[in-house]
């Protein structure tokens, strides 16, 4: 079996030093344009590849930066759909500067056990840690990456005092505008149908529809406020029993654009329009939003934008931490379609 070229011997092909080489590899810029170009015909002709364990000696770095994902057990399949822009906007920005990205999954249940991190990362094996996660961050874990010096991003979420570098979407301020577009077209019973209110995501949103409610004068109804699963189920299901006393809501704010869908199925079932007798308003701006009839108004979160830019917050702190700008919290986007049109 013929072995691979080694650093030894691009040094020999290029004429430099094995120093000279491992400084062209990981781009130092005290290396003249033509040793560079010299070290760079050498590698491309032996096909070298830089053993990552020997540069991580030479650098400190491994090259290496970690996505833990923490999801629901069991996860909802509605997850899916919202994490995968995120995880290929961090990809491909990562791909462009030449770290790999490694991918771990777990539950929330997992994630919250001390034991899981050092189960992890029991060796320097990452350079840098993204967590993306719909909960809070626990103190344990953020210490824990603050003793083993290893920078981290938090994506979705953050931790209890804000002293981590987190993206974050402004839950709270779109439902608000939600609320504030059905109030302007003569709403005044509203209902919400929730996911999992331990989620910081819904938490955010059950606070925008509280305030809203108060700012436009509006009562919440405590009989008109029910949680379930992001499921199309689960919004079938709880908009029955919305709709099984007096009175019923003239407008119903949905946790996602599933629960959204099942909530109209309902609604129409006992012959009442969408939205002239109930308009219903959903979240996440899913393929389901445009293609269900009446098409549904919806809340576009910005997730490509979040992936990439945390992944580019990282990487910047990687090269130079910094204390500012600790807590990013990216505007989203509505989009009103028929469910919510007052004619």
């Amino acid at each position: 079996m013929q072995r691979g070229a080694t650093l030894k011997d691009v040094a020999k092909l290029a004429g430099v030093s094995v120093a000279t080489v491992s400084r062209v590899i990981n781009g130092h810029a005290n290396v003249s344009a033509e040793t560079r170009a010299s070290v760079e015909r050498a590698i491309l002709k032996l096909n070298y590849s830089p053993n990552t364990i020997a540069r991580s000696l030479v650098t400190g770095r491994t090259g290496v930066i970690s996505l833990i994902i923490v999801q629901e057990d069991p996860i909802v399949p509605t997850t899916w759909f919202y994490e995968l822009p995120i995880v290929q906007s961090i990809y491909d920005y990562l791909k462009g500067q030449d770290w790999e990205l490694q991918i771990a999954m777990c539950s929330y249940r997992e994630f919250q056990e001390p034991a899981f991190l050092p189960r992890h990362f029991n060796k320097r094996t990452v350079d840098g840690v993204l967590i993306l996660s719909a909960w809070m961050v626990e103190r344990h874990i953020v210490s824990e990456l603050k003793e083993r010096n290893i920078p981290h991003v938090i994506i979705g979420a953050h931790d209890p005092d804000y002293e981590s570098l987190c993206i974050e979407y402004d839950n709270e301020g779109a439902i608000r505008s939600l609320v504030e577009h059905l109030w302007n077209s003569g709403h005044q019973i509203f209902g919400l149908i929730g996911g999992a209110p331990n989620q910081l995501h819904m938490h955010g949103r059950i606070q925008g529809f509280a305030s809203a409610l108060e700012e436009f004068g509006l009562p919440t109804w405590n009989r008109l406020t029910k949680y379930g699963d992001w499921s199309i189920e689960s919004g079938y299901e709880l908009m029955q029993e919305f709709l099984a006393r007096e009175p019923n809501p003239t407008a119903v704010v949905c946790g996602n654009d599933y629960i959204a869908v099942g909530a109209m199925r309902a609604i129409t079932e006992q012959g009442l329009r969408i939205p002239e007798d109930i308009a219903v308003v959903g979240f996440d701006d899913t393929v389901v939003s445009q293609i269900i009839s009446p098409t549904l108004t919806t809340v576009r979160l910005p997730l490509a934008q979040a992936g990439r830019l945390a992944a580019e917050r990282l990487v910047r702190e990687l090269d130079k931490p910094s204390p500012d700008n600790r807590r990013v919290v990216l505007p989203c986007e509505i989009v009103i379609r028929d469910s919510s049109k007052s004619s």
